[in-house]
């Protein structure tokens, strides 16, 4: 076993699917209208977390508040 199998043992990888991708494009278009936008891989983790009802844990709190459905790791 390698070193990123060993680390993957242990994590769960949520895959991308056609749900995270609308809620990806929702939180874009209204980040986008309040001119609020992110990055794309942020709005794509918030959608992820949000959808499998996950906190985020992050240095990066600013741009992750903008998601009003957003819940961060304290």
């Amino acid at each position: 076993m390698n070193a990123l199998d060993d680390f993957l043992s242990g994590v769960t990888v949520l895959e991308i699917d056609i749900e995270i991708c609308q809620k990806f494009g929702e939180i874009r278009n209204n980040l986008r209208k309040e001119g609020k936008l992110i990055g794309n891989f942020d709005i794509l983790i918030a959608a992820t977390a949000i959808l499998n009802d996950l906190e985020i844990i992050t240095d990066n709190k600013a741009d992750f508040l903008r998601v009003k459905e957003i819940k961060l790791w304290e």
